[in-house]
């Protein structure tokens, strides 16, 4: 995977090459998705603990609602993993509950397993979709874990203009 610098502007109107994000292939189908993009400085609160960071990161983050170009079979690897997460999930909750009413140890524990179940298929997830980090610019972003392809086309289209 690849990452490229990407105006805020065009992420916003979806000015990108018509090349999915994801596999690289010619695409026209885009997808509206939202990106939280946090300042840097607020890692160092890190060192102060969680809670800090935490705030941090919900109050200077600026929200960006991106339109990208993707694929067929990246929406569906996508939303394959969002599903997952959320079936989960819900296992986990119904579990807990579950575990509660019946006072079973072994069936809160499978409740548990699940919980963190959850956590580790949210983060693949996650690592299958687009990423978004700051640059030295306000008015632009790195899009990580993208196709190299797509990251070409983006690198070649902010030569020529």
């Amino acid at each position: 995977m690849a990452s490229a610098p990407v105006d805020v502007g065009a992420l916003r109107r979806g000015d990108l090459p018509a090349v999915c994000v994801k596999t690289g292939v010619p695409t026209e189908f885009l997808v509206r998705t939202g990106f939280t993009v946090v300042p840097g400085w607020t890692w160092w609160l890190l060192l102060c603990g969680v809670v800090p960071f935490v705030l941090a990161q919900v109050f200077a983050g600026e929200k960006v609602e991106a339109t990208l170009p993707v694929s067929d079979e990246a929406l569906r690897r996508v939303r394959a993993w969002r599903w997952a997460w959320r079936i989960c999930a819900a296992l986990a909750v119904v579990l807990i509950v579950l575990a509660g009413v019946l006072g079973s140890a072994a069936v809160a524990w499978a409740g548990a397993a699940l919980i963190v179940a959850s956590l580790v298929v949210s983060v693949g997830a996650n690592l299958v979709w687009v990423g978004v980090t700051n640059t030295r610019r306000r008015d632009q972003v790195f899009l990580t874990r993208v196709h190299p392809r797509f990251a070409y086309e983006l690198g070649r289209r902010s030569v020529r203009v």
